[in-house]
């Protein structure tokens, strides 16, 4: 009978990499694919097109021209210490669930990250792209996967908190109305489901019989790991919250430099409302969905659109231009993490995956 099973679940593998082969890495056919990139092709040049529209391209073209060139430097300055605190982030997770490596190779494998989810068309491939590589350099499947999933989380967790403690600046905007209260009231949901996160380690074992609430169940003790215990939550989400205000405090430096006169509070509230936004992936790397949500969420603070619209492509651009050195490490890395193995999806999932 053992053999017989054994004969059975050798052959379900190979019927999933059969499967997994002929739809992708996504569990989507070619033409799918085609029509996804398509869509957010359209989402992001519809946006752009509408405030475009609406502007004054004149004004756009007169800040630009006058603009002080050492406070670009600055922000951008600002926005490469960014990148450099989000891999500080990741590495205090990837530590405490067992991924053993430096600093400066967690930092490599972040930045072609930050390559990918800048410069090719899927919302999520610079987190696809993490995973792998943390996995060729030696990491479990586990690990790697939920290393990558909880830097997520501790990025929406800091600047759930970040909105939390600014949510004077909503009540002083807005009052005591919806809008005053609405963003206080999502990011204490946002922290509520995390914790929530946490405790599905503890689904009864009969359930975890089905090989998604396995995964959530161990998804859920990593995060219990993360998120649970002052010595790492503490590091985690403080870097991510430096790092968000490091977002805003860049939105600030090149406001000023185009002669835009906005506050620093202003800018770094705004910009936790946009990374949010912008971290939906219905777009390419968030082009138009920013540029909306910026005239957008600027215009109640009395910013006119234009402005608004030049501050939020040059962000895009200085982003751009910071990530591009992160294609370098991956043409660097290829070649030694094509040697340590395969990438299938049954591969990833055909087992129980403990970090």
């Amino acid at each position: 009978m053992e053999l017989d099973d054994l004969k059975s679940r050798a052959a379900s593998l190979a019927s999933d990499q059969r499967g997994s082969a002929s739809l992708g890495p996504e569990g989507k056919t070619p033409r799918s694919g085609v029509w996804v990139m398509l869509l957010k092709l359209a989402i992001s040049a519809s946006a752009i097109a509408f405030v475009v529209y609406r502007l004054n391209l004149s004004a756009v073209i007169d800040r630009t021209a006058h603009q002080n060139l050492g406070d670009l430097g600055a922000a951008a300055a600002v926005m490469l210490a960014q990148l450099a605190l989000g891999a500080l982030r990741w590495h205090v997770i990837r530590l405490k669930i067992g991924i053993r490596s430096s600093f400066l190779d967690t930092f490599r494998i972040y930045y072609i990250g930050s390559f990918f989810a800048s410069y090719v068309w899927s919302g999520i491939s610079g987190d696809i792209v993490r995973v792998w590589l943390s996995w060729r350099y030696g990491a479990s499947r586990g690990a790697a996967l939920y290393s990558t999933i909880l830097d997520r989380v501790a990025l929406i967790a800091g600047i759930a908190v970040l909105i939390i403690l600014t949510s004077p600046w909503f009540f002083v905007r807005f009052g005591f109305s919806v809008e005053g209260w609405l963003p206080f009231l999502a990011a204490v949901t946002l922290l509520v489901g995390i914790v929530g996160l946490a405790q599905f380690d503890r689904l009864p074992i009969t359930w975890r019989q089905w090989l998604p609430l396995r995964l959530l169940g161990s998804l859920g003790g990593a995060a219990r790991e993360v998120f649970l215990r002052p010595r790492t939550v503490l590091p985690a989400i403080g870097t991510a919250m430096i790092g968000q205000a490091a977002l805003g405090l860049a939105t600030y430096i090149l406001a000023q430099s185009l002669g835009i006169n906005v506050m620093l509070t202003d800018c770094i509230v705004v910009m936790q409302i946009v990374a949010l936004l912008t971290a939906v992936p219905i777009s390419i790397g968030g082009w138009g969905v920013r540029e909306m949500s910026m005239v957008g969420l600027f215009g109640l603070v009395d910013i006119p659109a234009s402005s608004a619209l030049v501050l939020s492509v040059q962000l895009g651009l200085i982003g751009l231009a910071l990530n591009l050195p992160g294609g370098i490490f991956w043409l660097i890395a290829r070649p030694q993490a094509r040697s340590a193995g395969d990438f299938s999806l049954s591969a990833l999932y055909g087992r129980s995956a403990q970090p």
